[in-house]
This record gives C-alpha cells, structure tokens and sequence, in this order.
C-alpha cells in the first residue's frame, strides 16, 4: 500500500491545488440564506463525532466545526423554509475514526462501501441569538442550542501580515472577513490567491479558514504533471466525504498564530489508484469515474505558522 503525503500548509508555497470549489450564487430553488451566521455550543452530530461550531453560510451551505475538519453539509440538502427554519436532509458517507492508532497518527478515517451511508434529517430554529437543533442522523438523536456570534472582523485584526523568518509570504486580513495570500518579490506581488470563503468567526480573537476554498490556476487536461493529478485526486476525495482541513486563526497583540492539519492519503489498491491518476492526467472529468472507497484519509499532528502585522 503506497501512502501519498500531502500536505496542505499552501502558506509556504502558495501553489496548492484547492480543496474544494469555489463559493457560488446562493441556491434560489431553495430560498437559502444570503448571508452568513455563525453559531458556538457543542454537540454530537451522529457518527460524524462532536461539533464545537455551526456556520449557515452565503451559498446555502453549512459547516460544522468538528474536532478536526470542517464538516460540510452541501446545499442541495439544506432548505431554507423561513428566515427562522431550515431543515437538512439527504445521505452522507460514512466517517469512522481509528481510536486505535498513535497519537500521531490519530483520527484515520476509513473509506466506506457506497452502501455505507448516514441519513440525516435534522431541523434548525433560529430564535433571536440563539440555534437550536432537533431530528437524527441515522437512528442518533441530534439534540442543541447553540450561541450566534455576532459582529464582524474588528478593524484592527485587518491589514497585512507576513510570515515569521520569510517575510516575502503575505496574508491578508480584509475587513469584510475575506483572506488573500501573497507572494512578494523584489518589493512586488508576484503571486496573489484568494480564498473563496470568508472567515468564520469562533470567540473574539479566533476563527476558522476553510482552505477548501483557496482559488487555483485550473488545470487542464493535458497539462499537468502526475503530482497535479494527485492533488486533484485528494480534493476529489475530500469532497467525496464532504470534509475539508481548517486552519485557526488566533489574533493576538498584531500576530496571527495559524494552526492547520496535514494529510495522509492511504491507497488500498495502488495498481487502480495509479491508473486512476494516469487517466485524470488524460482528461480532469475522469474524476466523475473513481470509486473513492478504494481510498482512505488520516489526519497528523497540527502545524503552526506565525504571521506578524506589517
């Protein structure tokens, strides 16, 4: 079983393939939010393990801030029934973690069967600054009342920041809650990438950053190398499972501490694998074709970077 590591700490390289894709127009058919609330308070979300935070974001989408991803719950199965109600509802893969393994190597989650699926149908009731959640995800009752956060970035966490040791890498803080990386050379922006997604606010001085969304130059077929297939293969897998790595964001004194996961990729089948990667190399859609059972995910040890306000 061959093992690709990959790790998603873009800051240092600002090349990476994104995670997932990019935000869209909000989900008229649905009538889902257009804008974005956060809400803290744990709960257990059936066997997709415990919750720390909920965010209803711009797209009609939902993350749920679990102990070491971000949980996304797609918009096709979130209905806004009125500016108090929504109600989510459909079927998700399976995530089973590894209570067995290292600390270093803690939370592995194994690839299910097609067959192996949640079925969720929870309610959400917005009641002034509160949340509260009811229904269940397979027969696990999901029961919570959760705190929104409210207010915006404060103005002084917004500005430019660059990166502790390698002041040429920039991350930039904007006022309306959106990030941007840099690239600075010879006194110019070489490189600049956004993400997509705004940042979700947790307590005053902290938030979340999905790096799902970080925009990338696409490929197309053709033109790319076998690690840029790859890379397209691990988002391709990551959104199978509807997960994406977050990084925290702590502000403190003109210095953000940024916290992010790394990625393993475990292949059961590496003859099929590294067809898999021969033919995205091929054509992109091929990704439409892979069965991402054969394929499973574990989490490492949490990198930090320091940024320090210019």
């Amino acid at each position: 079983m061959k093992k690709l590591l990959l790790t998603l700490m873009i800051l240092l390289s600002l090349f990476a393939v994104g995670c997932g894709n990019k935000s869209t127009n909000p989900n008229t058919t649905n009538n889902n939010t257009v804008h974005s609330q956060s809400f803290t308070g744990n709960f257990t979300f059936g066997t997709f393990g415990n919750a720390s935070a909920l965010s209803i974001n711009e797209d009609g989408s939902i993350y749920m801030n679990m102990d070491n991803l971000l949980l996304t719950i797609k918009k096709e199965m979130v209905t806004k029934i009125s500016d108090s109600q929504y109600t989510i509802k459909g079927q998700m893969p399976t995530i089973k973690y590894d209570n067995t393994s290292s600390a270093a190597a803690k939370s592995v989650m194994f690839a299910q069967s097609a067959s192996d699926m949640n079925t969720v149908d929870v309610s959400l009731n917005l009641s002034g600054g509160s949340l509260s959640l009811s229904g269940q995800v397979n027969s696990d009752n999901v029961n919570a009342n959760l705190t929104e956060v409210s207010g915006y970035i404060p103005s002084d966490y917004a500005g430019i920041y660059y990166l502790e040791g390698t002041p040429n890498t920039e991350i930039e803080i904007k006022s309306d809650g959106y990030v941007s990386l840099k690239r600075i050379q010879n006194g110019n922006t070489s490189l600049e990438q956004n993400y997509t997604d705004k940042l979700i606010k947790l307590y005053e001085n902290e938030y979340l950053l999905n790096e799902g969304s970080l925009e990338n130059n696409s490929l197309s077929s053709g033109q790319m190398t076998t690690s840029d297939a790859e890379s397209i293969l691990v988002a391709e897998t990551l959104k199978y499972y509807n997960i994406y790595t977050k990084s925290t964001l702590k502000f403190e004194n003109n210095i953000i501490t940024m916290e992010t996961k790394r990625l393993n990729i475990d292949y059961k089948d590496y003859n099929t694998i590294n067809n898999y990667i021969q033919e995205i190399i091929k054509d992109i859609s091929y990704t439409n074709q892979i069965d991402y059972s054969l394929i499973t995910v574990k989490f490492e040890n949490p990198e930090s970077l320091k940024f320090i306000k210019k």
